[in-house]
């Protein structure tokens, strides 16, 4: 989802032994999510799991909420790191062969985090209003906008409102399959790609 609540840590990592350590947090984190579920995520056990100490965990996270919101924040930020390598990984390609490889890229990517996004969907569900809004939606309009550009034959408002509806488009779909707990590869690929070439039309 383009549009969520990121972590509102206590302290964020600054330097590169503290960035560390984050990451060997959300690392053990993982860890038990993937392995074991939410529910297994208690602080003092992942301090240990992590090998930091419980004052040293706290100093990030206040509760299990913000561990998990950290991770869907590490994983998000990931995603749309990748995205963007992704729109730009063609830079040449005309016009139909760029969007059947970024709809590929986009599911892949989807796919890639898939388990760890339904583990934490329950948790930060329940998490309501924690943390800070977070809308990623222009950011990924205005990137793919930009790389839609040279290819298409459109005023920059009309391209920058369909690069939108396209990212509404992929965020609903992938979305609607999260919540399913499916992700046909090839269905969504399919079902994403006739969508954009519809809105483009």
């Amino acid at each position: 989802m383009l549009v969520r609540r990121r972590a509102d840590l206590r302290r964020k990592p600054s330097q590169e032994r503290s960035s560390f350590t984050f990451e060997a947090i959300l690392d053990a984190a993982q860890q038990l999510v993937l392995g074991e579920g939410t529910a297994a995520l208690q602080m003092s056990g992942l301090g240990r799991r992590a090998g930091v100490s419980a004052g040293t965990l706290y100093q990030y996270f206040p509760d299990r909420t913000s561990v998990f919101m950290a991770l869907a924040d590490r994983a998000f930020s990931r995603l749309l790191r990748d995205l963007d390598r992704a729109l730009h990984a063609f830079p040449e390609a005309p016009l139909d062969p760029f969007l059947e490889a970024l709809s590929t890229a986009v599911i892949e990517l989807a796919c890639r985090d898939h388990r760890l996004n339904l583990a934490l969907r329950k948790a930060l569900e329940e998490a309501g209003d924690a943390g800070v809004p977070v809308d990623a939606t222009e950011s990924c309009a205005s990137a793919l906008a930009a790389a839609l550009k040279p290819r298409v034959d459109m005023d920059e408002e009309k391209l920058l409102g369909a690069a939108r509806i396209m990212v509404w488009a992929a965020d609903g779909l992938l979305d609607g399959a999260l919540r399913r707990d499916e992700l046909p590869v090839v269905e969504l690929r399919t079902a994403l790609l006739s969508a954009w070439r519809g809105i483009l039309r």
